[in-house]
């Protein structure tokens, strides 16, 4: 099952009362994103990473199905805190893989 889930207002409760239901129903994975189109999210400093982390965690705190997270996340570090600190079981680099190919292999390297 795919689906877009916007929440008119943008709230956390109004996301968690959208997802709930399809991970109660048996969807593999959700991602959690804003929907942004473009170099930049709405509230987004430009700067720190992780800007969809802190919502993605409640999601996941209120669901079984897997949460996957983007949004900014560039950095070896930042990503595994995100999945060892429970916040979401997988993040998406993107655009981190897109300004560096080798990504993924420097960041076993570093995490090593």
């Amino acid at each position: 099952m795919a689906s877009h889930l916007s929440p008119p207002d943008g709230s956390v409760t109004a996301h968690l009362d959208r997802y709930a239901p399809r991970a109660a129903a048996g969807v593999d994975v959700i991602h959690v994103s804003g929907g942004v189109h473009g170099p930049q999210a709405q509230d987004w400093d430009g700067v720190s990473e992780g800007y969809h982390v802190d919502i993605a965690a409640r999601i996941r705190a209120a669901v079984t199905a897997p949460v996957i997270v983007p949004g900014a996340i560039r950095t070896p570090a930042f990503a595994d805190r995100v999945v060892r600190e429970g916040k979401a079981d997988l993040v998406a680099v993107g655009a981190a893989m897109l300004d560096n190919p080798r990504w993924a292999a420097d960041a076993i390297a570093a995490l090593a």
